[in-house]
């Protein structure tokens, strides 16, 4: 489990990007910022499975809470 994560967490600090700067540092960066739902959902989304907040999903989610990280990378 702890493999999965971190590889996800690895593809996730690669792959977000906010107006072309890495929204993560690193994958310790992501995993201080997401919980593993929310890591998953957000690959998920990048990955064109499901959309990002699509209902019924991760009730958890902090919508502003990803909106404002994204704004204090800029």
């Amino acid at each position: 489990m702890v493999r999965g994560l971190l590889c996800n967490a690895a593809v996730l600090a690669e792959s977000c990007f906010f107006e072309g700067e890495r929204l993560f540092d690193g994958p310790e960066a992501v995993l201080e910022t997401m919980t593993a739902r929310e890591m998953e959902l957000l690959l998920k989304s990048l990955a064109g499975e499901t959309a990002l907040l699509s209902s019924g999903e991760n009730s958890g989610f902090d919508t502003a809470r990803f909106r404002t990280m994204r704004r204090e990378r800029t």
